[in-house]
């Protein structure tokens, strides 16, 4: 897989669709004796990674990857049932390296993500979703061409984080939507960022209005 034209220097990947290892693989043109050389070293760290994954190390192979990418990966390690180590875990920890994705995400595949949550990954939802009300009202700001609301886990709890998504393009037709969510049914509170986010699922959810954000063009 390349990002770009063949070129002296081009970020490329390797990725064996049957084991699902990942890496850079950067193609480059010089003296033969050099290219061989790289060559020699190429096939030397592909099969370090092929060791990785078939032990269930699968982080790196996602680390190469682009935002909507992981998501794609991830539907492919769970639909092919491969043994992964700490799959909650490894998904909190791509999720919150990039910045959008969940559009590429099955819902079976988020479902079985959640699923996998240990009993010590829950309490500690629970605790960070202590002291805050049964039932949370969340927020949502997007455009129209963004993901479809059916798809989007990610929330907040905060209106002017989500107009903040809603209005920093500039795009036309954006909106913000309000919605609650019964605290139990919260999948994950992510408070890091900055952005008070939640991680839901659409069936979980109670849609009670959608304000529309008009943009330069109207």
């Amino acid at each position: 897989i390349c990002y770009g034209p063949v070129l002296s220097g081009t970020s490329c990947l390797y990725f064996n669709r049957k084991t699902l290892a990942v890496l850079n693989a950067p193609i480059n043109y010089g003296e033969s004796k050099g290219f061989l050389c790289g060559l020699d070293n190429l096939i030397s760290t592909i099969k370090e990674q092929e060791i990785e994954v078939a032990n269930g190390n699968f982080f790196s192979s996602l680390l190469v990857l682009q935002d909507s990418m992981r998501m794609e990966y991830l539907n492919m390690m769970i639909s092919m049932g491969k043994p992964v180590k700490d799959l909650y875990k490894l998904f909190i920890d791509m999720y919150t390296l990039g910045d959008y994705g969940f559009s590429a995400m099955t819902d079976e595949a988020f479902d079985n993500i959640v699923a996998s949550k240990t009993e010590s990954q829950k309490k500690e939802t629970e605790a960070a979703l202590s002291g805050m009300p049964d039932v949370l009202t969340i927020y949502r700001g997007q455009t129209k061409v963004g993901t479809p609301i059916e798809k989007a886990h990610s929330w907040t709890l905060d209106r002017n984080v989500a107009n903040f998504f809603a209005t920093r393009r500039g795009h036309d037709k954006a909106e913000i939507i309000t919605a609650t969510v019964s605290k139990k049914d919260v999948v994950e509170y992510i408070s890091d960022r900055g952005e008070a986010e939640v991680l839901v699922r659409y069936k979980d959810l109670n849609i009670v209005s959608t304000t529309e954000i008009y943009g330069l063009e109207t």
